[in-house]
């Protein structure tokens, strides 16, 4: 069985505090940084999406597995220390099930995301503003080809 604390062991700690930018929007990662402990928010456009606090998160990975940018903003919340790989890329190639706790962490977010909008969906399906466009936006997610 799959141990992540045993995983993310070997990797070195990087520490920040209050306040501290871990990954800005818009920028270009090679790292991939994972939630040892505190509390780390999470800001898009400039608003607060969430604060995450569970041990083994993952931050950079979107952007390392799409090769682009930070779609985020990531600030430490108090005291952070975070395991972090430098080459993320090779890193997981030879660990496979690090790869896995990824897309399972990922398929978490994009179940949550697909939950938020069908429920928006159900609210405004009738309403004559741009809300009541989801379906359409849901619409083109599930058709797209990359």
């Amino acid at each position: 069985m799959f141990d992540l604390n045993a995983a993310l062991a070997e990797l070195p700690v990087v520490e920040f505090q209050d306040g501290d930018m871990i990954l800005a929007e818009g920028k270009k990662t090679n790292g991939l940084y994972f939630l040892k402990s505190g509390q780390v928010a999470v800001e898009r456009d400039g608003e607060r999406v969430t604060d995450i606090s569970e041990y083994g998160f993952a931050f950079g990975d979107v952007a390392i597995l799409l090769d682009g940018p930070a779609l985020t903003d990531t600030r430490a919340v108090g005291a952070v220390s975070l395991h972090f790989v430098s080459d993320a890329e090779a890193f997981l190639l030879e660990r496979p099930e690090l790869m896995l706790h990824l897309a399972r962490g990922m398929a978490r977010k994009v179940h949550f995301m697909a939950s938020y909008l069908t429920d928006i969906k159900k609210q405004y399906a009738e309403d004559g503003s741009h809300l009541g466009m989801v379906h359409e936006v849901l619409d083109s997610f599930l058709h797209t080809k990359h």
